[in-house]
């Protein structure tokens, strides 16, 4: 049913035209830069939502399992002529084998053709919904008869606009309170179906009087088989999360969901319950208005349990040699929660978040290096947490150090698996987060722990293999971390303070290297493609407000004044000679070598 989407690559690289844009208006005294960065800024993103054909799959499902028990029936192919007789058989016996019959034709393969072989029996559907309003049908009836109706709408729209149009969801909603849990479940699970389909049809759900209640409370009462409860609880949050899935939603409307799924995740530690208790409200906050209030510290902290819980389970299987791609699954689902609750920019929240103690976990979830999504999906959370206020980054950074560490080794590249580079960006954009507030003791910190060397690292898988195939944006962003490190420290040493121009200028000459060669292939890249944008009038304006020669002024500024402070090698000259080439080639401009 539920699905794991995969991590995005670096999020945060479109706003960094934004910060040259605003820097470009300033003087050119390097001194100056520290405090005329514009409008650069942490940066915060949701959790990716599954990939179209997933999420596809993940709206509807049908059963091919009996929750009664009932006896298979052995016949392949409809004998159109004997179904409809006994479906009109004043017998209950002969009703309940045609509705099985037709329930196990619609467990084929192929829904959608199955379907039209049931709808050419011109009485099926209206007998099929005379058996849900009739009081006197039995327990088994109702239920081979829903089971058909639910496997119906787990076909097309075309196949489900039929049921709907027939008229059977207010029969299907008023057996969500019958007696007998079988029949609830299934009742809810083709609700479930049609409110996956699209937003008219979930619309009409919601419309239909008790039926969204109704639904997520299937899981009360009795059952004759007590393993059925746990599948009521499934379909409940399963179904609540179809809910969210469209857009057009009346919060008024839906806003005991949340309330009731809290209530499941609660009741149960059921591996595939908790799957779509975790799925329903990651969506449910990636959605939600600002002004619906979800989140409180018993919230956090059960989820922060539950996430516990899940890592516990996964290390002990792991350890064990163990099938753990299950927990894999829920761990990264409830980290999907944290990142969509995180992304909003609401500081009392992420207080709460980091009250729970989930930075803690993270910290675990970042050294889970076999796991791509596990990984994945904390980095998100992590990149989250530090575009938090300086409080809350200054807490998480002297609580969690080993935090740091992992995100630099992440970034360096040490550790990383062969194919998850996308983790790499995605740690240097959580350490942006960082920089960017040019807080010196939180970038001493960065520093201490080497962080200008995994940036030369991260540089040098960037530009290999020639030619480079990553955005030169992201290169540019790299070059631009270390100028802003080394900027901070220059601050702090005109106040008495240490500088980190040892740190810098210390390099080893081949870390100098990758420097010279990111900017050599970043900086042609970048003006040629706002060169692009421009005008043949290189005074004209973009609708950002900067020319060519502003973005040229700057780029050349940041780099030479870095090249300055690296380059501390015999091979300063030609260093020097190529960048002010590189530049020249680009825009026609006089570089100062004296400056670089």
């Amino acid at each position: 049913m539920a699905t794991i989407a995969k991590p995005a690559s670096l999020s945060m690289l479109g706003s960094f035209q934004s910060e040259l844009d605003s820097d470009a208006q300033y003087s050119d005294d390097d001194n100056d830069i520290l405090y005329n960065t514009g409008t650069a800024v942490a940066h915060r993103r949701e959790a990716d939502e599954p990939d179209a054909d997933l999420a596809l799959i993940n709206r509807k499902f049908s059963t091919q399992v009996s929750l009664s028990g009932a006896a298979p029936i052995d016949q392949d192919a409809l004998d159109i002529k004997s179904i409809a007789a006994a479906l009109k058989s004043e017998v209950s016996e002969y009703n309940i084998r045609a509705a099985a019959v037709i329930r196990k034709h619609m467990c084929l393969k192929d829904v959608d053709k199955a379907a039209k072989d049931v709808m050419s029996i011109n009485i099926a559907l209206e007998t099929m919904k005379s058996y849900l309003v009739d009081p006197s049908s039995s327990s088994d009836l109702l239920y081979q008869t829903e089971w058909a109706i639910t496997n119906m709408c787990a076909g097309s729209t075309d196949t489900t606009s039929v049921i709907v149009n027939a008229g059977f969801i207010e029969p299907l909603a008023s057996l969500l309170t019958h007696e007998d849990g079988a029949v609830r479940v299934q009742a809810a699970w083709a609700l479930g179906n049609i409110c996956g389909d699209n937003e008219q049809f979930r619309n009409l759900v919601l419309e239909t009087k008790r039926a969204l209640y109704d639904i997520l409370h299937i899981w009360h009462g009795d059952f004759k088989r007590q393993q059925d409860r746990p599948l009521a609880m499934e379909i409940a949050a399963w179904a609540a999360s179809n809910m969210f899935r469209y857009k057009g939603l009346d919060w008024d409307a839906v806003s005991q969901i949340p309330q009731v799924v809290y209530q499941i995740l609660c009741e149960t530690r059921n591996p595939q319950v908790l799957l779509e208790c975790a799925w329903a409200l990651q969506r449910i906050f990636k959605v939600k208005p600002e002004d619906f209030k979800l989140v409180d510290a018993e919230f956090c902290k059960t989820l922060n349990n539950i996430l516990a819980h899940l890592l516990d389970e996964y290390k002990h299987a792991v350890d064990s040699d163990l099938e753990h791609d299950d927990y894999g699954q829920l761990i990264a689902a409830f980290l999907k929660i944290f990142a969509n609750i995180t992304s909003k920019d609401d500081p009392l929240e992420l207080q709460m978040v980091l009250d729970s103690g989930l930075p803690y976990l993270l910290s675990g979830c970042l050294n889970i290096a076999n796991n791509r999504i596990i990984r994945g999906e904390a980095l998100v959370v992590v990149e989250n947490i530090l575009a938090g206020t300086p409080a809350q980054v200054d807490e998480v950074i002297r609580r969690q150090e080993g935090m740091i560490k992992s995100l630099l080794v992440i970034i360096s590249g040490l550790g990383v698996q062969k194919g998850y580079k996308c983790q790499r960006l995605d740690a240097f954009s959580a350490m942006h987060n960082i920089v960017v507030k040019k807080n010196f003791d939180h970038i001493n910190i960065l520093v201490q722990q080497s962080a200008v060397e995994m940036l030369c690292l991260f540089m040098q898988a960037l530009i290999s293999p020639t030619p480079p195939s990553h955005d030169p944006m992201v290169l540019i962003q790299v070059i631009d971390t270390i100028y802003t490190i080394m900027l901070v420290g220059d601050a702090h040493s005109e106040q008495g303070g240490r500088s980190f121009l040892t740190e810098i200028s210390g390099m080893r000459s081949h870390d100098a290297f990758f420097i010279f060669q990111a900017a050599h292939y970043a900086l042609p890249a970048l003006l040629a493609r706002d060169r692009h944008k421009q005008s043949d009038d290189t005074s004209q304006r973009d609708t950002k407000g900067v020319n060519a020669e502003s973005l040229k002024r700057k780029a050349q500024r940041r780099l030479g004044a870095l090249m300055e402070r690296v380059c501390r090698s015999e091979y300063d000259a030609w260093y020097t000679k190529e960048l002010g080439q590189c530049v020249n080639e680009f825009g026609g401009m006089q570089v100062d070598n004296d400056a670089v």
